[in-house]
C-alpha cells in the first residue's frame, strides 16, 4: 500500500494523472516477527570451533558480540581499532555516521590472532581467507560442523542477538549508539525478549 502511495504520487507529480487513487486508504507496516533463533555464546564457541581459518573467526566475532553489519565487517581496517581503549570506530555504510563500539572480552583475543597472523593484511578480516563472494555458502557449511541447523538470515539475527544482550546490560539509548540506529527501531525490530528473562520474573 505505501508502495502504490508513492507511485502514484509521482504521477500526479508529472500530471500523468488527476489525483491518488489510493490517498485515503491507510497502509502500515505489517509487526515484524521476532521469533528468531537465539544464538547463544555457547552456539558461537561452537561456531567458532568449526572455523577453518582466523578469519572467519574474527568475522563471526564481530558480527555477534559486537553486532556489526557484515558489510561494515568486510570493509574494517586495523587502524579503526583502539587496541589500549578496547573500541571500534565504524562508518555506516547506510548513513555515514561514525560510531564506536566497545570490544566484547571475548571478542579481543580473536581480533588479536587475526592481527598476529603471518598472512594477515590490511583487513581485519582478510580476503584470503573470507571469500566475499561465497558468504553464505559458507557460513551454511560452518553451521553444519558445528552441529547447528542453518538460520535464515543469518547475519541479521546474530547483530538482533547482539543487541539483545546488550539491552539486558546497559542502558538503551548507548545500546543504539552502538548497534547504529534508533531507538524505536531498537524496540519494533531488534530486541528479543529471551526465555532467560521469563525464568528470571518467575524466580
Amino acid at each position: 500500500m505505501r508502495n502504490a502511495k508513492t507511485i502514484f504520487n509521482r504521477a500526479v507529480d508529472d500530471d500523468l494523472i488527476p489525483f491518488n487513487p489510493f490517498d485515503k486508504l491507510k497502509g502500515s507496516a505489517p509487526e515484524p516477527d521476532k521469533d528468531w533463533h537465539y544464538v547463544s555464546r555457547e552456539d558461537l564457541r561452537a561456531l567458532w570451533t568449526a572455523c577453518r581459518n582466523i578469519g572467519w573467526r574474527a568475522f563471526l566475532g564481530l558480527c555477534r558480540p559486537a553486532g556489526i553489519r557484515r558489510g561494515e565487517v568486510l570493509a574494517m581496517k586495523w587502524d579503526s581499532i583502539d587496541w589500549d581503549k578496547r573500541r571500534i570506530t565504524i562508518i555506516a555504510q547506510k548513513t555515514g555516521r561514525r560510531r564506536t563500539i566497545p570490544i566484547d572480552a571475548e571478542l579481543f583475543p580473536s581480533l588479536e590472532e587475526a592481527r598476529d597472523d603471518e598472512h594477515a593484511d590490511d583487513h581485519v578480516v582478510s580476503t584470503p581467507d573470507v571469500a566475499r563472494n561465497a558468504l553464505v555458502d559458507r557460513l551454511h557449511k560452518i553451521c553444519e560442523r558445528a552441529g547447528m541447523a542453518w538460520l535464515a538470515d543469518t547475519f541479521q539475527v546474530l547483530r538482533r542477538n547482539c543487541e539483545t544482550d546488550w539491552a539486558q546490560k546497559y542502558p538503551q539509548y548507548a545500546v543504539s549508539y552502538w548497534i547504529g540506529h534508533d531507538i524505536r527501531v531498537s524496540g519494533r525490530y531488534y530486541l528479543q525478549v529471551p526465555d532467560e528473562l521469563f525464568d528470571r520474573a518467575a524466580g
